[in-house]
């Protein structure tokens, strides 16, 4: 499964994670790709997932 998005803020991250997690757990292998442009991705969101999600992602 792959996620091509402009940008990740955490309170969007927090709105998914059980589902991404419910879905690495049946066996999905997570690929996310963001980008940088305007300084909009929040480096907290990053931070959550990978607490979250460990290498799984």
């Amino acid at each position: 499964m792959k996620f091509i998005v402009s940008f990740l803020m955490e309170s969007g991250v927090k709105l998914i994670i059980d589902d991404l997690e419910r879905a690495i757990s049946n066996g999905a292998k997570l690929k996310i790709i963001t980008g940088t442009y305007l300084n909009i991705t929040e480096p907290s969101a990053i931070y959550y997932l990978k607490d979250r999600l460990e290498d799984r992602v």
